[in-house]
């Protein structure tokens, strides 16, 4: 699965950094560094994939998002730290889509399993796709919403 943003304006924001002096700095950065914000936990949360907590959840997930269609439209991101580091940002203009990829090699369609010509020509199974699933699902993402154009995306399940 793959979610999509699609947006109207890019808009790019800088961050103004401030130097502090003395004992004072060094004290409240060392606190920053102990505290953990809410994007860091999720993002933590997220490494970890082996976990009981999120291995319970992803399988939770799994199963609603095959219930759904190929490519749907999301009220919000299901990973809101990661789309925000992609450029989501929870405004209007800004639209989430899900989209469901089928894994694995692709299979040549030949007319019940027939292949004519050399040896070298006949395999069927084992053909590898040229391109990513993550590039066939922006593709199929910006065709269903082809007003909009694809910010980015990125993994959610499988």
């Amino acid at each position: 699965f793959w979610l999509k943003r699609s947006w109207h304006a890019q808009v790019g924001l800088g961050r103004r950094i401030e130097a502090r002096a003395g004992a004072e700095r060094g004290a409240r950065q060392r606190e920053r560094e102990r505290a953990m914000g809410a994007y860091k936990y999720l993002e933590e949360f997220w490494r970890k994939k082996q976990s009981d907590v999120f291995r319970y959840l992803a399988r939770l997930r799994t199963w609603e998002f095959r219930q759904l269609p190929a490519v749907h439209r999301c009220s919000r991101p299901t990973r809101p730290d990661k789309a925000r580091k992609v450029g989501y940002k929870a405004k209007q203009g800004y639209i989430v889509y899900r989209v469901r990829i089928r894994r694995g090699d692709r299979k040549t369609r030949v007319a019940k399993g027939i292949v004519y010509g050399k040896p070298k020509h006949q395999g069927i199974n084992k053909n590898k796709a040229t391109r990513n699933l993550r590039n066939i699902a922006e593709e199929r993402a910006g065709r269903k919403i082809a007003s909009l154009r694809v910010l980015n995306s990125y993994w959610v399940a499988q």
